[in-house]
């Protein structure tokens, strides 16, 4: 189950990079630039501490170039699938 929340992690940072390389700038904590600081940032929000953080620094981010709404959906998204998969898996133990 580990790997796989790893593995998960990793691609939503993939998305993450992808979606909001340069639009941060660098004196931003998490800026999405690099795969380490997009994955750093995507576990922050499944570890759900101070994951509004990196939802408003995007959000705000995002607010010149219009995309906004799509970068909301895409980490409240993630916050949601990633805690759901984590409580459905604890909750149903198959042995």
């Amino acid at each position: 189950m580990a790997l796989f929340l790893v593995i998960v992690n990793y691609i939503a940072a993939l998305v993450a990079v992808q979606l909001l390389r340069g639009d941060f700038g660098n004196d931003t904590t998490v800026n999405f630039g690099e795969v380490f600081n997009s994955f750093l940032a995507m576990y922050q929000v499944f570890s759900s501490e101070n994951w509004v953080d990196v939802l408003y620094g995007a959000a705000m981010a995002e607010v010149p170039l219009g995309q906004t709404v799509i970068v909301l959906i895409f980490i409240a998204a993630w916050m949601l699938f990633a805690n759901c998969k984590l409580i459905l898996h604890s909750a149903v133990r198959v042995y």
